[in-house]
C-alpha cells in the first residue's frame, strides 16, 4: 500500500510541476533552475519508489504460484501498484513541459520511458503474469 501512497503522491507531483504564482515574476534563469531543482526531486522520489516496488517485485514473486489460491489480495495490491505506476506517465505529460528548456524535456522524456516498463511479477522466475495476463486469468 505504501508504493501505491507514493505512486499517487508522484502523479500529483508531476501534474503541479509548475511555478507557485510568487514566482512568476522572477528572472527566466532563476524560474528554470527552480524547475529542474523540483523536476530533481521528483526524480529521486520515483527512483526511491521504484526501488520499492523493484523489492516487491520479487517479493511477491516468490509467493505468487505457492499461494495463487490465497493470494488474490497480494495480486490486487500488486496490480493497484502497476495501475498507478502507469499513470506517472500521463502525469508527467501534464506537467508544465512545453516551454521549458531541452534538459528539462529530455529529463522528463527518460522518466516517461521509463516508466512506461510494466509491472510483471514472476513465479520462481520461470513465468510472468502481467495486468493483461492476471486479467485474462481471472475473466475467464
Amino acid at each position: 500500500m505504501t508504493a501505491i501512497t507514493q505512486y499517487k503522491i508522484l502523479n500529483w507531483k508531476f501534474v503541479n510541476l509548475k511555478l507557485r504564482p510568487s514566482e512568476a515574476n522572477y528572472d527566466k534563469e532563476e524560474q528554470e533552475v527552480i524547475l529542474k531543482d523540483l523536476l530533481n526531486m521528483n526524480l529521486k522520489h520515483y527512483d526511491a519508489v521504484l526501488r520499492y516496488r523493484e523489492g516487491m517485485e520479487k517479493l511477491l514473486s516468490q509467493f505468487i504460484f505457492a499461494h495463487l489460491g490465497n493470494s488474490a489480495l497480494s495480486l490486487s495490491i500488486a496490480m493497484a501498484l502497476a495501475a498507478k505506476s502507469e499513470n506517472l506517465v500521463f502525469s508527467a505529460y501534464c506537467s508544465d513541459w512545453i516551454s521549458r528548456p531541452e534538459s528539462f524535456k529530455r529529463s522528463l522524456r527518460l522518466l516517461m520511458q521509463h516508466a512506461n516498463k510494466p509491472f510483471i511479477l514472476t513465479g520462481f522466475k520461470t513465468a510472468k503474469l502481467s495486468v493483461v495476463t492476471f486479467t485474462s486469468v481471472i475473466f475467464q
